[in-house]
Formats: C-alpha cells, sequence, structure tokens
C-alpha cells in the first residue's frame, strides 16, 4: 500500500508518468507568468531568471529541475527512514522478521533501477537517495541490524553520489570556519564554531530559533562572505523554492556581524546571493567555491 511503502515515491518518479508529473509541476511554477525567464534549456531543464530587486539592480539566476525534485527527495528519505522504523514497532516481529523486511527494500530499490535505466541516465540524481537509504540500512541504522547490501549500478554507466543529510550538508558549507582565513588568522574560536554549528544545525532541522547561550562574535572573514555562505545552504536545502525568511531573522538574531542597526533586514534579503566582491580563496569550502566559480 502507498501509505506503507517506503520507497512508493521513488517507484513513482521512476515511471514514466510519474517524471512527466515532477517535470509539469517544474514548468508550472517557473513558466505560470510569475518568473520572468530569460532564456531556456529544454534539453537540461535549466530555466534564467530575470528579477530586478528594490533598488533596481537586475539579477540572473538559474533554476533547474534538479533543484525542484531535491528538496522534494530529502523529504521522501526521511519519510521513508520513518516507515522503516515504524513497521519493527507495528508488526512487532523478530529480528530475523524484520532482517527479511530489509532484505525486500534492498530487492525492490535493485528492481527499480535495472528496470529504470532510461530514466535514471536522464536523471541520475533520483539514485542518490535510494543509495543513501541503503547505506543506513548496512550501517544498522535500524535497530542495529547491520548488512552488506550493494547496489549494482553498472548498466547505468554512471557516478551519483552527492546526497548529504542535512548535519553533513552544514559541516560541508560551514566547516571552513573552524580554520584560517587568506591572513592565516583564526576564524573564530573553536568553543564559538561548536556553538555556531549547533544553531545552524537545529534551525535546519526546526526552522525555528534556538535557545542562544550567546551570539557568534566578530568572526574574521567579510560579511558578504559569511551571507552568502547562507544563501550555499538555503539553495542546497531548499533548491530554488521560494526564500525562508526565518532565516534572515536567524542570521540578525545569532550573529553579532548582522546587527540591525548597522544592516537592514531588506539590504540582507536584496543582497542575500551576491557574491562578485568575494574572492574566491583556497581556505573556502570547496561546495562554496563552486558556487563562485558559476558566477
Amino acid at each position: 500500500m502507498k501509505a506503507d511503502n517506503p520507497i512508493y515515491f521513488f517507484e513513482h518518479i521512476l515511471t514514466k508518468d510519474g517524471i512527466n508529473s515532477m517535470i509539469k509541476k517544474f514548468r508550472k511554477k517557473y513558466l505560470s507568468g510569475e518568473y520572468t525567464i530569460s532564456s531556456i534549456n529544454e534539453e537540461s531543464l535549466n530555466f534564467t531568471i530575470f528579477d530586478t530587486d528594490s533598488e533596481g539592480k537586475e539579477h540572473f539566476y538559474n533554476v533547474s529541475f534538479q533543484d525542484f525534485l531535491k528538496p522534494l527527495m530529502k523529504k521522501e528519505f526521511y519519510n521513508s527512514l520513518s516507515l522503516i522504523k515504524q513497521y519493527y514497532q507495528r508488526e512487532d516481529i523478530s529480528n530475523s522478521g524484520y532482517q527479511k523486511y530489509l532484505n525486500s527494500i534492498f530487492n525492490e530499490i535493485q528492481y527499480l533501477i535495472n528496470n529504470n535505466l532510461k530514466i535514471l541516465r536522464n536523471h541520475p540524481y533520483i539514485l542518490a537517495p535510494l543509495e543513501e537509504l541503503i547505506i543506513r540500512i548496512n550501517e544498522g541504522y535500524f535497530y542495529g541490524l547491520k548488512n552488506d547490501f550493494r547496489i549494482d549500478t553498472r548498466d547505468l554507466k554512471i557516478q551519483q553520489k552527492d546526497y548529504m543529510t542535512n548535519p553533513e550538508i552544514v559541516d560541508a558549507i560551514f566547516g571552513y570556519l573552524s580554520g584560517y582565513n587568506e591572513k592565516k588568522e583564526k576564524i573564530m574560536d573553536d568553543s564559538q564554531f561548536d556553538l555556531m554549528i549547533s544553531y545552524i544545525n537545529y534551525f535546519v532541522d526546526n526552522l525555528d530559533m534556538p535557545q542562544l547561550k550567546g551570539t557568534i562574535k566578530h568572526i574574521n572573514i567579510t560579511k558578504e562572505l559569511l551571507r552568502f555562505s547562507f544563501y550555499v545552504l538555503h539553495k542546497e536545502l531548499y533548491g530554488t523554492n521560494k526564500r525562508k525568511r526565518e532565516l534572515y531573522d536567524f542570521m540578525y538574531l545569532v550573529f553579532d556581524d548582522f546587527d540591525k542597526n548597522t544592516l537592514s533586514e531588506n539590504s540582507l534579503h536584496s543582497k542575500f546571493s551576491v557574491c562578485k566582491d568575494i574572492q574566491n580563496e583556497g581556505f573556502i569550502s570547496p561546495i562554496i567555491r563552486d558556487y563562485l566559480d558559476k558566477r
């Protein structure tokens, strides 16, 4: 049944009707007239959107079907984890019975891959959450039952492993702040770094303000780079979805560098993705540097 099947969503989008339905929703979102489209790449399903900020400055940014689908897949991935755990609790079965259930999930994922090669070659990023699900099963995420399942993707002739959990995304983006800047200065105190990461992880998981034990003091990077780091976080978590204004409130309340007395909310919002004055220095996280390379 749909409600009990932990990989129903992926079964659906790996059908011709399912993936076409998602593409139709993507097109409807951006081609309905709400956005000004500058260019369209039909083959790769990439749109370039034109926008003007409150100061009259023009901005262009790209949106892709992959960006559109990624938050949905992330949501369904965590739903899959929850359903698999609930099965053990609901059925009150033995470990051996639960192992058979995990076996059936692996077999179904392998079946999906083997029978939907064309869709996966066109949209290889769909494979990533399924691979991550198998990793969780192998590592004993479900009640300590470890396995050694290995997905066979040789027929796909692709390599796809870009799916990260939320804490991994936070670490990949903000990990560089525990090191040194281009002047060989310590960017921030270790205790401040740990506190910042705990705040960000709480916000990402709950979309709400953590209970503050203190603000994050001045960080030895530019405000522009710190702001852009949060833009990358938003992009990685939510793709092209509408900006979450709660993130601006979080930045103002947590960081002394974003003091509302010296930086207006409108300024933070309008310049959120601006990076033209940021130097692509070697100390910056690779994931941020990739975004800077695209400007």
